[in-house]
């Protein structure tokens, strides 16, 4: 039996595998930096240590909203990359059996899902951490290269 953590952004009910979810945290101020990346929505301070906070909601293409006191900040962590994301709430932790769980066809680059859950007769999108960290890393490295370009 497998495990992921459940959240909502929107409507849109997501999840990611649990062994990946460092934390889930309430939402703090975030600082943003000077000619940060769209996807960028600035850094934050977890117990010393800065954290980069991307925008999901960019990533995925979904509309954008300001920050609200009730949403949650979701740390994950690939291959000791860390990386925080926001969402509109944490719903918990489910388990499920092998069987409830489909695997996804990439059909590009841009796929930030690994698969779908069926739970309770909802879809849910598991995302891909390993996706969505090499995403912002690539989206940070073409603005980087944008800005040696001009300058």
């Amino acid at each position: 039996m497998d495990t992921v953590v459940i959240f909502k952004i929107d409507e849109q009910v997501m999840a990611l595998p649990v062994n990946r979810v460092e934390r889930v945290i309430w939402a703090v101020e975030i600082t943003g930096l000077p000619g940060q990346a769209e996807h960028m929505l600035g850094v934050i301070d977890v117990e010393g240590e800065t954290m980069n906070v991307i925008n999901l909601r960019n990533i995925l293409g979904l509309n954008k909203r300001e920050l609200d006191l009730d949403d949650h900040i979701v740390i994950i962590e690939e291959d000791n990359n860390f990386a925080a994301f926001i969402v509109d709430k944490v719903e918990g932790v489910i388990h499920f059996a092998p069987e409830d769980f489909s695997e996804l066809q990439r059909s590009s680059s841009e796929s930030y899902s690994s698969g779908l859950l069926k739970k309770d007769g909802t879809l849910i999108v598991v995302l891909s951490t390993a996706a969505l960290l090499i995403a912002a890393r690539t989206k940070q490295l073409t603005v980087d290269q944008r800005a040696l370009a001009t300058a």
